[in-house]
């Protein structure tokens, strides 16, 4: 995922109604979101859903 406003750091992220801490992901080159414990991510979700619903994807970030 790439971020589209300049991010300092990411707070947080929720995927299907789980919250990672900030250490789990982190802002990499050209502002592409990375999960920094060699896990996989979210390729889809579902706009429509509240970010607290499963097959949601969330980014909290500074």
């Amino acid at each position: 995922m790439r971020l589209v406003v300049p991010v300092a750091w990411v707070a947080g992220v929720g995927v299907d109604r789980v919250v990672f801490a900030s250490a789990v992901y982190r802002v990499g080159d050209s502002g592409l979101l990375v999960r920094a414990d060699g896990g996989c991510r979210r390729t889809c979700q579902d706009m429509a859903a509240p970010a607290t619903e499963a097959a949601t994807f969330a980014v909290a970030c500074r």
